[in-house]
């Protein structure tokens, strides 16, 4: 955990690191250089891979694609992609590695993330 939260303080890639357990998000720690649109769901959702290693006990060892929309509500995050990365962690949690892609960090503003936070 240390090392990944070490680098995405570092901001040398564009990474997330969260901590989820079957309700929902713990925490969660982004790269500096990550627009602040882009904020994760607060609810797991059954189409990741962390859902499934929480769920089912199948593991993610490596970094594998995945549509962005399973992660962020924002309303056009299905027209991305993430790799998703996770493994089991203390307390029934999953540590995860969300590395965004390029085309992410340059994606303009989404106005209704904030209104979807405060309705």
């Amino acid at each position: 955990m240390a090392t990944a939260l070490r680098l995405a303080a570092i901001d040398t890639l564009p990474i997330i690191v969260a901590s989820y357990r079957k309700e929902g998000i713990v925490w969660s720690m982004k790269a500096p250089d990550i627009p602040f649109r882009w904020s994760l769901n607060s609810k797991l959702d059954e189409d990741t891979f962390t859902y499934d290693l929480l769920n089912l006990g199948k593991e993610c060892p490596r970094l594998s694609k995945q549509s962005a929309d399973a992660w962020f509500e924002n309303d056009d995050a299905d027209e991305y992609e993430v790799w998703e990365q996770c493994i089991g962690s203390a307390g029934d949690s999953a540590l995860v590695l969300i590395y965004l892609q390029s085309n992410m960090m340059s994606a303009g503003p989404d106005w209704n993330v904030r209104k979807r936070r405060t309705a």
